[in-house]
């Protein structure tokens, strides 16, 4: 049946209505022949709500990427320590869910960038650009990386990071590089249990 009709392009398209019986939940194969045309389109009978042990509790939770969950502690985007906190608050609130976008390794590097969590370097580890570096066990205990974090032209960087509009991921990336590889080099150092553990794992 006849639904609407407009002009796109100088092209005249018409739009129709066919009213379908219900189907059974699934995929359907949708087959339309007009003028001596057949057209094929794929249907999909989806439930209207997703699957619940118990249909009659309902839940909520929160939903944003990472990036944007920025705090006064962090070093510009918002780090794994912010999300602690937002899934604490969340719960405080009666939430059972926080959500984000994927946090695997990406490529930020300069001179290429692509900060899109769609488009993974690994598909085996997460970004250490999440990293509460702050709250790192090396970083209490490892006095060069401390005393990078803390000099005041690094502290003047992470305070533009926190202020600016976008993310620039590569020179948040770098300077937080910079510190992590203080850490990596005194975390293998040494042997210690933190060492052994990561060398199991």
């Amino acid at each position: 049946q006849f639904a609407a009709s407009g002009e796109v392009s100088s092209r005249a398209y018409v739009a129709l209505e066919l009213p379908l019986p219900r189907l059974p939940l699934g995929y359907h194969r949708l087959e339309i022949e007009m003028r001596g045309r057949r057209h094929q389109g794929l249907l999909i009978s989806a439930p209207t709500r997703s699957y619940s042990p118990h249909p009659e509790m309902r839940g909520w939770g929160a939903f944003l990427p990472l990036y944007a969950l920025h705090s006064g502690s962090s070093w510009g985007a918002g780090h794994l320590g912010d999300a602690a906190r937002m899934a604490d608050w969340t719960a405080a609130l009666g939430g059972s869910v926080l959500g984000t976008l994927p946090l695997l390794a990406g490529f930020l590097d300069r001179p290429f960038c692509e900060p899109s969590p769609y488009s993974p370097a690994s598909r085996l580890f997460w970004s250490e650009f999440y990293l509460d570096i702050e709250t790192l066990p090396e970083f209490a205990a490892c006095s060069a990386a401390r005393r990078l974090a803390g000099a005041g032209a690094f502290q003047a960087d992470l305070k533009a990071f926190r202020k600016a509009a976008l993310i620039e991921y590569p020179a948040q990336f770098a300077a937080r590089r910079r510190v992590l590889e203080l850490l990596a080099d005194f975390f293998f150092r040494k042997d210690s249990p933190r060492q052994q553990q990561f060398r199991s794992f």
